[in-house]
C-alpha cells in the first residue's frame, strides 16, 4: 500500500486524504486562533462555550471527524491554559466538554470511540479519518509484504488487515446525510484562513493571559 499520505509526494498521491487532513487542521487552528486573539476573557469563554456546543451538535449528527477536530483545538496548550477564560464557561458546557474529551481520548487505542462507532448501522456518519490512517500505517510498518524466509510468498494476512480497515471506511460511505446546504457557511469553511500562524499560537495565548505567578 505504501501509505502514500506519509510520503513526500502526498499532495499528489493522496489528494482526497490530504484535503481532509488539511481541512481538519485549518479548522482546528482557526478555532484555537479565534479564541487566543480575542482580548476579553469573558468573550473568549463565550467562544469556547460556542465551540463546545458545536462539538455536541456534531456528535449528535455523528460527524465524529468534526468532534475530534474541535476537541483537539480546545485541548491545545494555547487554549486549555486560559484559566480566566474557562471560568466564564458554564458548568453544563464544561460537563459536555468532559464527556466529549473522554469520547475522543486515546486510551486503549481509542476504545470509547471505536465501541460507539461499531454500533452505528445504516446511519450517515463521518468517522475520524486519523484513526484509520494510523491503523493502516501500523499494518504497513509491522508486517512484511512477503512471508519471513519465503520471499516468493505474499503475506496475505497483511492484505486481509488492509482490507478490513478499508471495508470499515467504505461501510460509512453508504448512507448520505439529508441536509440542506447553506452556501455562506459552505463557502466560509472552504476558504477558511486561520487568524494566526500555528507557531505564534502559544505566544498569543500568553499575551491574552500571562502566566500566573505561583
Amino acid at each position: 500500500m505504501g501509505c502514500c499520505w506519509n510520503s513526500a509526494e502526498r499532495q499528489h498521491l493522496a489528494v482526497n486524504i490530504m484535503d481532509m487532513i488539511d481541512a481538519a487542521n485549518d479548522l482546528s487552528l482557526w478555532i484555537s486562533g479565534t479564541i487566543v486573539i480575542t482580548n476579553s476573557a469573558e468573550l473568549r469563554g463565550q467562544y469556547i462555550t460556542y465551540f463546545i456546543k458545536t462539538a455536541k451538535k456534531s456528535y449528535k449528527l455523528k460527524n465524529y471527524n468534526a468532534v475530534f477536530t474541535i476537541i483537539t483545538a480546545l485541548t491545545s496548550a494555547a487554549v486549555y491554559r486560559l484559566e480566566a477564560s474557562w471560568e466564564h464557561v458554564p458548568d453544563a458546557a464544561k460537563t459536555t466538554f468532559g464527556q466529549l474529551y473522554q469520547f475522543t481520548a486515546d486510551e486503549d487505542n481509542y476504545a470509547a470511540y471505536r465501541q460507539e462507532l461499531n454500533l452505528v448501522v445504516q446511519q450517515p456518519v463521518v468517522p475520524f479519518l486519523g484513526i484509520y490512517l494510523s491503523d493502516l500505517t501500523v499494518t504497513e510498518e509491522s508486517s512484511p509484504d512477503f512471508l519471513p524466509g519465503q520471499p516468493h510468498l505474499i503475506n496475505f494476512h497483511k492484505r486481509r488487515m488492509y482490507a478490513r480497515t478499508i471495508r470499515h471506511i467504505q461501510r460509512y460511505q453508504q448512507v448520505a446525510y439529508n441536509l440542506t446546504e447553506v452556501k455562506t457557511i459552505h463557502d466560509f469553511l472552504k476558504s477558511l484562513e486561520p487568524p494566526v500562524d500555528e507557531k505564534d499560537l502559544y505566544h498569543c495565548s500568553v499575551t491574552a493571559e500571562p502566566k500566573r505567578k505561583s
